[in-house]
């Protein structure tokens, strides 16, 4: 999506070789999951893009789960996409989606922070979201790019809430971490912006999860990354 036709030579070369492709479904204002779906059985949700930059010049995560039931949701909601057909939110609560749950979903880990919230932004101008983060009483952390747009940033300074850029890696991923070391630490790593088309709008698809050894990781490299920026 960042210019016309710069997939058409790949595309072209996947066609040869037989491999079916859909373009974006007009129920979307764009579809920008990035998922992996292996045999059924397994699957990937990244924050990244398909690129050489997202792989070694950025900062992005990938998360990767056999839980029968969000595999079965993704299935499901893949087959719907590639129909062009309406698929209803998902019934599993750790999975994600926009344009059905997303805006809902991280409005409510917002409002539900305790003591502390990191977060990975690469655009943060969505108001209600912002709005949200203007109510905490929660330390709030959030790292973002040089390139990031930020609506009120002032008023999320002012509100003691900490913005930083990674000095060498560029900041892609979108990641919230609540309350870690806590009862009720909770995470979400997916591909949607806290923008309004990101979450109303476009295809999106995260994942929520509390295994601890995953919020050990995503904790670990935020602590790392922080230390490793500059306050805007």
């Amino acid at each position: 999506y960042q210019a016309t036709g710069e997939n058409a030579k790949i595309i072209q070369q996947l066609k040869n070789s037989g491999i079916i492709i859909h373009y974006n479904s007009p129920l979307f204002l764009l579809t920008h999951q990035k998922t992996i779906l292996i045999d059924q059985k397994r699957a990937m949700i990244l924050t990244g893009n398909f690129t050489y930059s997202a792989v070694y010049r950025q900062r992005n995560f990938i998360v990767t789960t056999d839980d029968f039931n969000i595999v079965e949701n993704l299935n499901e909601l893949f087959e719907a996409d590639w129909n062009q057909a309406h698929h209803s939110p998902s019934k599993n609560m750790a999975l994600i989606t926009s344009p059905e749950n997303s805006w809902q979903t991280l409005n409510q880990l917002i409002n539900n922070a305790h003591q502390t919230l990191d977060i990975y932004a690469l655009e943060l101008t969505d108001k209600r979201i912002i709005h949200a983060l203007l109510n905490q009483k929660s330390a709030i952390r959030i790292i973002t790019s040089h390139a990031t747009k930020i609506f009120n940033k002032k008023k999320l300074c002012e509100h003691h809430i900490e913005i930083h850029r990674l000095k060498k890696l560029d900041q892609h991923a979108k990641a919230l971490l609540k309350d870690y070391g806590l009862d009720g630490a909770l995470a979400y790593v997916g591909s949607a912006n806290l923008t309004y088309p990101s979450l109303s709008k476009n295809r999106e698809v995260g994942l929520l999860f509390s295994d601890k050894v995953a919020l050990k990781k995503l904790n670990a490299t935020f602590e790392q990354d922080w230390k490793n920026s500059t306050s805007v």
